[in-house]
């Protein structure tokens, strides 16, 4: 059997947790992750045992470790991943999604997400293979 994985990364605990529930509702299997450089410690494993990410939601605010350098250094460990990076802000203006896509975002949503569009966005994602 294959399954849909995400990780949800944002310091604000209501939004991570309720996120996370709301994916596995839908069926996605979630990984939650407070901090840019814990995230980038669970990418690391996943991507070592085969179990990539389908699609990762990364607030762009949070200390210590922006979303923007999240998906900066995402892309550049690695290049070649299907990972679907999606920015989450509550700051919306196309200066705010250009700066995202600048730096290794594919997409732009804004907080609170849109269900519609999380629902789109989710029917795209391919199931993943089982481990090796």
């Amino acid at each position: 059997m294959s399954t849909q994985r995400a990780l949800v990364v944002d310091d604000n605990a209501d939004i991570r947790e309720s996120l996370g529930v709301l994916l596995e509702l839908l069926g996605i299997t979630t990984v939650t992750e407070a901090s840019g450089a814990n995230a980038l410690i669970r990418v690391a494993h996943a991507h070592s045992t085969g179990m990539e990410f389908d699609v990762a939601f990364v607030d762009v605010s949070m200390p210590e470790m922006s979303g923007y350098e999240f998906a900066q250094a995402h892309r550049s460990t690695y290049p070649s991943t299907r990972t679907i990076l999606v920015a989450m802000t509550g700051w919306a203006s196309p200066r705010d999604c250009e700066r995202a896509l600048q730096s290794g975002f594919d997409l732009h949503m804004g907080k609170p997400l849109e269900m519609n569009r999380l629902r789109d966005l989710l029917a795209k994602l391919p199931p993943q293979p089982q481990p090796r």
